[in-house]
């Protein structure tokens, strides 16, 4: 029976120091540590030396698939901020909203979700809690990771301070459950625990260079590789962690052995029967006191005599003894301790004689009575001898028989009897010779000559022609045909092929295309004009099996517009079945009623655009703002600026000869945005640097005003 009883232990309780700059211990993908769903609680002991700038960079327990937002997280910083999410898609996020934590203290952390309520826990009291109603999603491919992201190449996100006791369960753990056990520490398994890191491992600041891995106490086998730890020092190193209560388990046992017996858990050997104490560290890394009835037996001796034939086999079942002699043995008594057996063996051996024979079809063996054999093979006659050992005799026997044997002989012409060069064979058939074998006894020989020429057919797909094996003809149709190549095949004999051959031409087919602006065949090839296109597609074969002829009729239109002052004139020169819509732009493109032919004349300022239809394809202009002059102003001024609209270079012709001519450009809130210095002439040409827009252009000579007018810029 075991007694178990709860009580402070003085064993060492240590727990892991992370720098905070890229130590962290990675626990692996196994899928107990990804499938949640709606109900998991993270717990672990904390011990913060600073704290990072933002919540979501103090990495504590963290399984973060960034791919596609899944897992879960329980991080602290922004000075003394608890967070703590989940990921289905996207993350859902709980962080308290002001510090619940100092530096240079131990807390006990807890993070829950039961499917309704993300709750966070400060030393077994709830801090904070958030409606939430989504799954945990799945990630089989991403760490779990303790102390950093589950990317630290890509996330610098690294803890700094000590971590100890850190538990992941697959349940909600109620407030009561956390609180009655966050400063105890687990020495039996408990249900739905899927990882437990005690951190008890390695000696505290001490040197632990071969201490790398932290144990997974919940049976679930997850153990935890530490990665970059310095592990010689104060810092990040096996540290002090949290002193926690333990228990201790009680157990009795008895035990039998020989001679003597180790206590468990040490070096100590006893040696007389008697009740013992140890202590020892139990499956959960806990104290187990174990009682042990100890009975010690003693060894035990004996010796055997034997008068055997040839050989014995020992006691022991292990080896065979062929020669006389005195042998020992450890045999297993029956208290289960060694018994040594000593055997005095005397070996007698056989009387072994041997007869051969050999006869053709009998043999007639010395024997009483005569035997007679006619097969081969071995008889043995046994007498007895001394020690029980027999004398035997051995007759081997062999019976010789005529022997036969068959060959076949490939004929191309003639071929000469292997067993005699007097021999021709010209024909096929059977053919019989009787030699001597090596033994003396007949020996027949059958020939089979058969005929080497080989014969065969194949059936064959060719392009517009074939030539033969034998490179004798070519076919040029589909046919049977027969070929023969001489002295071709394995036996330098002729080879007779039966040829069945299909031959395949290319159709050609007339295709009738029209098109507006460009065409493209079916294998890529584009053309902007009409004319003709000649395009193959070939078969499995590499064959051409259609060549296409593409008539193609291309229909351009040209979808430019100039202007003359208020005039708008298509590029496209009217002609029969072509047709033409000025548009009003600012008016989602409606179209402008009357104005159908292929000149528009503006009445007012506006953004136009013109769309051509030649059959079935149509064009539409880029849509341009359009300034309308006033004609009085046009004939007072006889000042003029083109192109306008304007893409930037712009040309100035005035009616005379001026002198320190100027310009000035206003926007529409009549601010001057550029002034051009033209200096003297009539003609002028600069570039504008304005953005799209409507302006009001001033020209000036000798602070007179020469004219005003609106410029567009596209």
């Amino acid at each position: 029976m075991v007694f178990v009883m709860s009580f402070g232990t003085s064993r060492a309780q240590n727990a892991l120091h992370f720098d905070g700059s890229n130590d962290y211990v990675i626990c692996g993908t196994d899928t107990s540590l990804s499938n949640f769903r709606k109900n998991i609680t993270i717990e672990a002991w904390v011990y913060a030396d600073n704290w990072k700038t933002n919540v979501y960079e103090g990495c504590v327990v963290v399984k973060e698939d960034n791919s596609s937002n899944y897992g879960y997280m329980l991080r602290a910083g922004n000075g003394g901020r608890l967070n703590f999410a989940i990921g289905q898609g996207a993350w859902r996020e709980l962080t308290t909203s002001s510090s619940v934590m100092k530096t240079n203290e131990w807390y006990h952390l807890a993070a829950t979700y039961d499917g309704i309520y993300m709750r966070l826990y400060v030393d077994g009291k709830q801090v904070d809690s958030m409606y939430e109603t989504d799954q945990i999603g799945i990630s089989t491919s991403t760490p779990l990771t303790i102390g950093s992201h589950s990317s630290p190449t890509s996330y610098s996100r690294h803890w700094e301070g000590k971590i100890d006791e850190v538990r992941i369960w697959k349940t909600t753990r109620t407030a009561a459950q956390i609180s009655q056990n966050m400063d105890k520490e687990f020495c039996t398994g408990e249900p739905n625990l899927v990882a437990y890191y005690k951190f008890n491992e390695g000696t505290a600041n001490g040197s632990n260079t071969n201490v790398t891995v932290a144990k997974d106490f919940s049976g679930k086998k997850n153990d935890g590789k530490l990665l970059n730890f310095d592990l010689i020092k104060s810092g990040s190193n096996w540290t002090q962690g949290m002193n926690l209560k333990t228990t201790t388990s009680y157990d009795t046992i008895s035990v039998s052995r020989c001679n003597r017996y180790q206590l468990p858990g040490s070096q100590k050997y006893v040696y007389a029967s008697g009740q013992y104490q140890a202590t020892i560290d139990n499956y959960m890394g806990c104290d187990s006191l174990l009682t042990i009835n100890l009975m010690i037996q003693s060894n035990s001796k004996t010796e055997l005599d034997y008068l055997v034939c040839d050989s014995m086999k020992s006691p022991n079942f292990d080896k065979y003894y062929t020669q006389s002699g005195v042998y020992d043995e450890i045999l297993v008594n029956q208290f289960g301790c060694d018994s040594i057996v000593r055997l005095n063996v005397t070996v007698t051996k056989p009387v072994i004689s041997e007869k051969s024979y050999r006869s053709c079809n009998s043999v007639v063996l010395d024997r009483i009575p005569q035997t007679v054999v006619y097969e081969s093979g071995s008889l043995s006659d046994t007498f007895m001898g001394w020690g029980g050992c027999d004398s035997i005799v051995i007759h081997r026997f062999e019976v010789l028989r005529p022997s036969r044997d068959t060959q076949t002989l490939f004929l191309c012409n003639f071929i000469r009897s292997p067993s005699d060069n007097n021999i021709i064979f010209k024909k096929t058939g059977w053919y019989y010779d009787t030699i001597d074998n090596f033994n003396g006894c007949d020996s027949v020989l059958v020939y089979h000559v058969v005929s080497a020429r080989t014969e065969g057919s194949i059936n064959v797909k060719a392009c517009n022609s074939y030539t033969a094996p034998s490179k004798s003809r070519t076919w040029t149709e589909s046919g049977q045909y027969r070929d023969t190549l001489i002295g071709a095949n394995y036996l330098a004999c002729d080879s007779f092929i039966n040829i069945d051959l299909l031959i395949n031409k290319p159709k050609v087919e007339m295709v009738n295309v029209g098109a507006c602006g460009f065409y493209e065949t079916p294998q890529g090839q584009r053309t902007t004009q009409s004319g003709k296109l000649y395009e193959s597609v070939p078969s499995y074969l590499g064959c051409d099996s259609i060549q296409y002829i593409y008539n193609v009729s291309i229909t351009q239109i040209n979808a430019g517009v100039k202007r003359d002052w208020n005039r708008l004139i298509a590029d496209e020169l009217p002609q029969t079945g072509t047709t033409f819509q000025w548009l009003d732009c600012s008016n989602d493109l409606e179209p402008i009623t009357g104005a159908n032919l292929s000149e528009f004349e503006m009445l007012k300022s506006g953004e136009y655009a013109l769309e051509i239809r030649k059959g079935e394809c149509i064009d539409t202009s880029r849509c341009k703002v359009y300034a309308f002059t006033n004609s009085a102003n046009i004939q007072s001024t006889n000042i003029r600026i083109y192109p306008n609209p304007t893409n930037g270079l712009l040309s100035l012709k005035l009616n005379n000869i001026y002198v320190d001519v100027s310009m000035s450009i206003y926007n529409n809130l009549g601010q001057i945005v550029e002034v051009h210095k033209l200096g003297m002439g009539s003609t002028f040409s600069f570039r504008t640097n304005l953005s799209n827009g409507i302006y009001l252009i001033k020209v000036f000579t000798q602070e007179k005003e020469l004219s005003r007018s609106t410029l567009i810029k596209n």
